[in-house]
């Protein structure tokens, strides 16, 4: 398995040609950054590292955190996805409308390439994980695999609402709040979250102005791609 190149790395080749590289992103740029395929894959894995069935809450929860840790080591998450106080814990909000069947295509999605939907609450692998190729999993790097895998070897093990009852516990997930006031979600801002995993305002700056540098090389070459 190799880490696919980073993009970021092309900011030094665009700044040379399109001097002075300055970045026009806005915060909704930011929010855009889902990659349903990356967070399909990780979400394979997992289901893989399982046998192959878990139930939805569940693995919402595994993902939750592996993005959490993913921000803790690497100040940067695996899925892209926004984060939402809910009832039953934190969530993913795009990677919840996808398990909840709430995306419409025509065509498969990336999603449902890799993940079935099951009865009484569950999903499984769409398709086995050839680990034999090691390009199978080409959306994730060296180091989202070793995220994925710390995730489940602590938590893997545990029941569904033992998942729960964790992320609801501030000792572990301070950022969560319950919403309340008939507000049905909260956001959980990723400023909030890197504040309780430790980062100052000053590294909480850097890392958000890292995020709309990427934004801003993702969309160019998404530009690119469409020419």
């Amino acid at each position: 398995m190799y880490n696919l190149p980073d993009k970021s790395r092309c900011a030094l080749v665009l700044s040379a040609l399109y001097p002075p590289f300055v970045i026009h992103t806005s915060q909704a740029e930011i929010k855009s950054m889902f990659n349903e395929l990356k967070t399909a894959q990780a979400a394979a894995y997992l289901l893989h590292k399982a046998g192959g069935t878990m139930k939805h809450l569940k693995l919402m929860k595994l993902l939750y955190l592996a993005d959490r840790l993913s921000w803790q080591e690497y100040d940067q998450s695996i899925t892209g996805d926004e984060y939402y106080s809910l009832p039953y814990g934190p969530v993913l909000s795009k990677t919840l409308d996808l398990i909840q069947g709430n995306v419409f295509s025509a065509t498969p999605t990336p999603w449902e390439e890799w993940i079935s939907d099951k009865e009484n609450h569950q999903v499984s692998l769409a398709k086995e994980i050839d680990f034999d190729d090691e390009y199978y999993l080409d959306n994730l790097s060296l180091a989202n695999l070793e995220i994925l895998d710390k995730t489940f070897e602590q938590y893997g093990h545990l029941e569904t609402f033992d998942l729960v009852k964790l992320t609801h516990d501030s000792r572990h997930i301070p950022e969560w709040e319950n919403p309340t006031g008939g507000v049905r979600a909260k956001p959980i801002k990723i400023e909030t979250l890197l504040h309780h995993l430790g980062r100052t305002s000053e590294q909480i700056k850097t890392i958000i102005d890292d995020m709309k540098e990427q934004a801003h090389i993702d969309r160019v070459f998404k530009g690119l791609g469409n020419d």
